[in-house]
């Protein structure tokens, strides 16, 4: 606000200096000759509370697996270390949030952590397949059908998680608190969880919101925070299936070939991170189709499903 009354020239023609409203304006690169201040302080702050679980068991059968899950909750003012980071202000729509709205009160900025998600499984498996010689079937095999049918080997990897959390804000000229972050929107009746990717009959794209739910969007009076705040809202889950099916040939003793087929993202998983836009009035706002992303790689962030085949002699 401080800047933009300074720029409106009333205080000028009050005979006011230019600078009137800025409590230190020779640092604060407001004309000629001043420069700015870099500021680093440690009054940032975080917290983080999970259950961590993990259980890993090994069977005679040939089964191997580990699985874990992590219930969690991480929150902080600043989810990176500002010391030597460069990150986005007032004309970025992404990452500003973690620049205090307010240098004398940070608990504006409290809330879940950029990288904060609540529900993580992982698992990972091998299996060798009952086949061949040493195993429950084909014991008996001749060399040449212990070749062929033994020595089969299937495992995976899967990870579940929850989506992680981002911050709407209101126009690009909206600053009600300063001149350096833009304001976190207001929104009126909304759910942390509302957001869901859906195909915007009118547009044909993907998109996390509605037009309903675009309504509810507003910027705050000036001088006036958000009533959701940083990172109120949720992304969609990720979720990855690989797997790989392997196949060891004994020539001789000190002889084999390894022949292995490995498959990621098994079931074509398709993941979307921040949307082209997270200003409520802009037109990409909320839009993740992937032929209309921003430059910088936003929308689809899941690589397709890849193939590939290897094979190794070992002698």
């Amino acid at each position: 606000m401080a800047a933009n009354l300074a720029q409106n020239q009333t205080d000028v023609a009050a005979g006011l200096a230019p600078t009137f409203f800025y409590s230190y304006p020779q640092f604060a690169g407001t004309g000629p000759g001043t420069t700015g201040l870099t500021v680093l302080d440690s009054h940032d702050f975080s917290t983080y509370h999970s259950l961590q679980t993990q259980v890993r068991r090994a069977f005679s059968n040939g089964l191997t697996f580990q699985a874990s899950y992590v219930w969690s909750k991480s929150t902080d003012t600043r989810s990176f270390d500002p010391t030597f980071t460069t990150v986005g202000t007032a004309s970025s729509p992404f990452g500003a949030s973690s620049t205090p709205f307010d240098l004398d009160n940070r608990r504006l900025n409290y809330a879940p952590s950029d990288f904060d998600r609540t529900h993580v499984f992982q698992s990972i498996w091998v299996y060798q397949l009952p086949f061949g010689h040493g195993k429950r079937w084909g014991h008996s095999w001749n060399g040449f059908v212990d070749r062929v049918l033994g020595g089969w080997e299937i495992g995976g990897f899967g990870m579940i998680e929850s989506g992680r959390p981002t911050t709407v804000y209101s126009t690009s000229n909206d600053y009600t608190l300063n001149s350096v972050v833009r304001t976190v929107a207001n929104c009126d009746g909304c759910s942390p969880n509302m957001f869901h990717i859906h195909r915007d009959a009118s547009t044909g794209l993907l998109t996390y919101v509605t037009s309903d739910q675009i309504a509810k969007f507003s910027t705050p009076a000036a001088g006036q925070f958000s009533n959701v705040g940083r990172n109120f809202f949720r992304l969609a889950g990720y979720k990855n299936l690989s797997m790989s099916v392997a196949k060891k040939v004994r020539i001789t003793e000190r002889q084999d070939v390894e022949m292995r087929l490995e498959v990621q993202n098994v079931t074509n998983s398709v993941h979307y991170d921040e949307p082209g836009s997270n200003r409520y009035n802009n037109s990409d706002f909320g839009v993740v189709d992937p032929l209309t992303v921003s430059e910088d790689g936003r929308g689809l962030t899941s690589d397709p499903r890849k193939m590939q085949v290897s094979v190794r002699y070992t002698f």
